[in-house]
């Protein structure tokens, strides 16, 4: 929280530079105006890195490297149609400007990142059980996935998505968002603690954004049956809240976890027996 802070605060300062660039060198360097292309690309580089994932996790050089050639690009454009002429010492502070921008924002954003997974991690780890985020499960993932194909026996995924309208009616009204992001995360991490005490010890639970999925070993799709209804009737009868439950099965259904996991995702239909039943349905097909 506090790198956070400190990262926020520098990021605010620099922008109060940049914009105001001018009057600060107003008298003092002679005229000097930054061209227009340069703050809607900052405003741009703060916003991408924040929203973008893919953006944030880029290496610092290659961070550093694609928003100096956002630069040139948006500099050769207007060069071209005579919005902008060229200028040495102007081009290269605005580099400067760029890349400082670049730097400041992807550590905003790497920090608002760290800060949102640590409430997620006492979120979830304060009502105990065993759910961990997916991207930390991939070693766990390949193991069952190796004992399944090497003693070819069967695996189920289930993708447990609960219904976004009976989720919000679990909360009050008249909470505002800060506190109705709270009360989504203290509801997840409830309905994961439902999941972990119905869900059978072999079977590892993930959390992925609004869902959790549930890598059964040993368990076809027929005897997944039995575990969707009572995890369904424990979240509903203890939160009131509905979910829907989409599955697949290995062999049966796909040979890797990514495809398990996308037609069981698939399957998901915002409703109750129907999505049992396509997956039967399904697995009738496929025999």
């Amino acid at each position: 929280m506090k790198s956070l802070k400190v990262s926020l605060i520098l990021l605010f300062l620099y922008l109060t530079l940049v914009f105001n660039i001018e009057k600060v060198s107003s008298g003092a360097i002679g005229e000097f105006e930054l061209h227009g292309f340069v703050d809607i690309l900052i405003t741009t580089i703060i916003i991408s890195l924040i929203l973008f994932r893919f953006l944030r996790n880029l290496p610092g050089y290659a961070n550093l490297v694609l928003w100096i050639l956002a630069y040139f690009a948006f500099w050769y454009s207007s060069l071209v149609i005579g919005v902008i002429h060229a200028n040495l010492q102007i081009t290269m502070i605005e580099v400067v400007f760029v890349s400082v921008a670049s730097v400041l924002a992807r550590e905003v954003a790497r920090n608002i990142y760290d800060v949102d997974q640590t409430l997620d991690r006492l979120v979830f780890a304060s009502f105990g059980g065993r759910t961990m985020k997916m991207d930390e499960a991939a070693d766990e993932i390949r193991t069952e996935l190796i004992r399944s194909r090497r003693y070819q026996r069967s695996m189920t995924v289930l993708v447990v998505e609960p219904d976004s309208a009976t989720l919000n009616q679990s909360m009050m009204a008249s909470i505002d968002e800060i506190q109705k992001t709270l009360a989504r995360r203290y509801a997840m991490g409830k309905i994961s603690e439902v999941i972990n005490s119905t869900a059978r010890r072999p079977d590892l639970v993930m959390h992925r954004s609004n869902q959790f999925v549930l890598l059964c070993p040993e368990t076809t799709a027929e005897s997944s049956i039995t575990l969707v209804d009572r995890i369904k009737s424990s979240i509903k009868s203890e939160l009131g809240v509905s979910v829907s439950i989409g599955m697949a099965s290995f062999p049966d259904d796909a040979l890797t976890f990514d495809e398990l996991l996308s037609k069981a995702s698939k399957k998901l239909d915002g409703s109750h027996s129907p999505v049992l039943q396509v997956a039967a349905e399904d697995d009738a097909g496929n025999n």
